[in-house]
């Protein structure tokens, strides 16, 4: 990760957006990651758990 953030700021991107470009690749993820076990048939109520997404984010997916 924080080669990541070295490699952002090397760039030109601040420390602040370095760690908002970071942030919103991890939400994507965390999103891709929960439609992918809502198509397996998992309960929201697990994802919620392995995510970390709200249970109304998990169902507006």
């Amino acid at each position: 990760m924080y080669l990541v953030h070295f490699f952002l700021v090397m760039n030109g991107y601040s420390i602040r957006n370095a760690r908002k470009v970071v942030f919103e690749g991890r939400e994507e993820e965390r999103i891709a990651n929960a439609r992918k076990m809502k198509i397996k048939g998992l309960d929201n109520l697990l994802i919620s758990d392995i995510t970390g997404l709200t249970i109304d984010e998990i169902d507006k997916l």
